[in-house]
């Protein structure tokens, strides 16, 4: 349902490629500018207009789409089944197109209800989840704290292709004397 900018809605539309897809999440994973929809498995790419391109398949299960890496670009926190078993819970990081890259293996197993969040104002995301250390039942909440590396910037300078032109620097103006 598309709004009409004062607290309405239009009618609701039923896309047509988007019958049995259930989508979860709301991200802009192309960075067009058009809100994208992904379901636990699938991700359809907004036309801007309340229309959407075909469901494409995720690789692995999403229980949550953040900016792990601080690149500007949606990643997915996903986990890989082994037939009904979840076995192990990783990061997909966005290639910037509404596909994502290899799967990188997290350290421990997620529940499905994880929450994204700067837990301790360093700038990057960490993960929030339910956490339960067995019998006799004692639960909490538990915070994977983001390690990820700052990205260094690389400031090397080439001449770029087909320029002839050259810079020369002028001599630095003499002291101005009082």
């Amino acid at each position: 349902m598309t709004g009409k900018g004062d607290g309405t809605f239009q009618a609701a539309a039923l896309p047509t490629n988007l019958q049995n897809f259930v989508p979860q999440f709301v991200a802009d994973l192309n960075h067009d500018g058009k809100q994208d929809l992904v379901s636990i498995s699938a991700a359809a790419l907004g036309n801007g207009d309340g229309t959407f391109a075909a469901p494409a398949a995720i690789a692995y299960e999403v229980d949550a789409i953040a900016d792990i890496n601080g690149d500007g670009i949606p990643d997915v926190v996903a986990a890989k089944y082994s037939g009904a078993f979840r076995d192990w819970s990783g990061i997909e990081l966005g290639n910037g197109d509404g596909t994502f890259g290899p799967f990188i293996q997290l350290p421990i197993l997620l529940p499905s209800n994880v929450l994204a969040a700067d837990m301790n104002g360093d700038g990057k995301l960490d993960l929030v989840f339910p956490w339960s250390n067995g019998y006799p039942v004692s639960s909490g909440i538990a915070v994977m704290l983001n390690i990820t590396p700052k990205a260094v910037p690389d400031f090397s300078l080439s001449p770029s292709s087909g320029s002839s032109t050259s810079q020369t620097s002028r001599p630095a103006k003499p002291p101005v004397s009082a």
